[in-house]
């Protein structure tokens, strides 16, 4: 198909007229019919106004036709002759048009011309063709035009049909074992075969009792019903080894039972005894200026008819021994294991001589990111008599935690700590 033919860089109209063009008209550089016509003053001359323009862009611009000198100021529009030459005739330069009009009416035309030569808007395809033949190109001819897809509605370029159809999880397919029915959905196929397929193998109903046939499942009523004997012998030995399930079952049940029932004395026996001490700044305040130094806790077993203990814990840290006092006072949290008068001293072997362990507990929110403070007191280091009275003194350590410490995670979070007592 042709193309309509450009004019050079520099020039007029470049169209096919109807009647020949008066030279007059006609441009001296470029030789074509003058577009914007200017006039040069004196010789009288006319040239496209562009290409004058590139004649003065020479070092020595001059009159292409007699050489006399050009200046700006002696050129002017030529409307006369510009409206002359519009409304010359011309043809349109698109192949197999038949349209004649004046020359200012083509360009109008030609941007809406049925044979205008245009690319194909669908990307990826590279066909050039006329305007009236693009409608029906673009819409059934393109093999890159987007099409749905018919059983999914998917969209895609239509070069790729078979690539999708190959995949496609609407698309229409027969049954792979060959039973028959056509027209599956892809995505439907594994529940056909799986479920409604009479030529899928599938195992006896009474699989779970023992019978190990395999068939089409076509077969099936007529195993079920040929094999009743079968399946009767099968139940019942099925039944008796359900009896002596139970009966095992049963056993294990109470032996679990019995040993949920040991853990819930052992966890009784040795339940640990944690220390709630809310309004901590508080407390601490009043250690600082003296007024309560220390705070003791509410005695406590950590077994069943055991000793008989209680925590004393000094806030702003200290010791009973003067000479030490001073390292530990302001600077740590102090804390003791006291033993006192309990209600089983008289059973019980003594001294007491246990391992106890003191523990701060860390208040994140994750208990996978908690960070307790644990510190193990041995009273083997320092045998404890029978008490016949309760003292003041305690064992323990006077550097249980820095007070900066104390301040770091969440061991103190609103305004309260946890302490807790277990066996060692």
């Amino acid at each position: 198909m042709a193309v309509p033919s450009k004019g050079p860089e520099l020039g007029g109209y470049d169209y096919d007229f109807i009647i020949r063009v008066p030279e007059d008209w006609i441009c001296l550089v470029c030789h074509l019919a003058m577009k914007d016509p200017v006039q040069i003053v004196g010789c009288g001359h006319r040239l496209c106004n562009i290409c004058m323009e590139s004649l003065f862009r020479r070092p020595s611009p001059s009159c292409p036709a007699d050489r006399q000198p050009l200046s700006r100021d002696k050129i002017f529009p030529d409307a006369a002759c510009h409206r002359k030459i519009l409304d010359l005739s011309v043809k349109c330069s698109y192949f197999r048009c038949s349209w004649t009009g004046e020359l200012r009416d083509v360009e109008k035309h030609q941007s809406s011309c049925s044979f205008k030569v245009v690319n194909c808007p669908n990307v990826g395809c590279k066909e050039k063709l006329t305007k009236q033949e693009l409608t029906i190109h673009v819409t059934f001819e393109c093999s890159w035009r987007i099409i749905k897809c018919e059983y999914c509605t998917a969209s895609f370029v239509q070069n790729q049909k078979q690539i999708h159809l190959a995949t496609c999880r609407k698309f229409p397919v027969q049954c792979t074992n060959k039973c028959g029915v056509r027209d599956i959905p892809r995505e439907m196929l594994g529940d056909h075969t799986r479920y409604d397929c009479p030529k899928t193998l599938v195992q006896c109903e009474y699989n779970s009792l023992g019978c190990d046939a395999v068939f089409p499942r076509s077969s099936a009523t007529f195993h079920s019903e040929s094999q009743v004997e079968h399946h009767l012998t099968l139940a019942l030995r099925g039944l008796e080894s359900t009896q002596h399930q139970v009966r095992a079952l049963a056993n294990l049940v109470k032996e679990q039972s019995q040993q949920i029932k040991r853990l819930e004395q052992m966890t009784e026996k040795y339940a640990p005894y944690i220390w709630k001490i809310t309004g901590f700044q508080a407390v601490y305040d009043r250690a600082v200026t003296g007024e309560q130094e220390t705070l003791l806790s509410e005695p406590f077993y950590l077994s069943k008819n055991g000793y008989k203990l209680r925590i004393k814990m000094l806030p702003n840290g200290g010791t009973a021994d003067p000479p030490s006092h001073k390292k530990y006072h302001g600077k740590y949290l102090s804390v003791y294991i006291k033993v006192i008068p309990g209600d089983y001293d008289s059973i019980l072997l003594w001294p007491f001589t246990e391992k106890i362990r003191i523990t701060i507990i860390d208040q994140a929110s994750c208990q996978g990111d908690r960070v307790n403070i644990s510190m193990v007191v041995d009273f083997k280091d320092s045998p404890w008599p029978r008490p016949l009275k309760e003292g003041n003194l305690g064992f323990g350590y006077p550097g249980f935690v820095p007070q900066n410490e104390l301040q770091t995670r969440s061991y103190l979070k609103n305004d309260k700590i946890f302490l807790m007592a277990s066996r060692g």
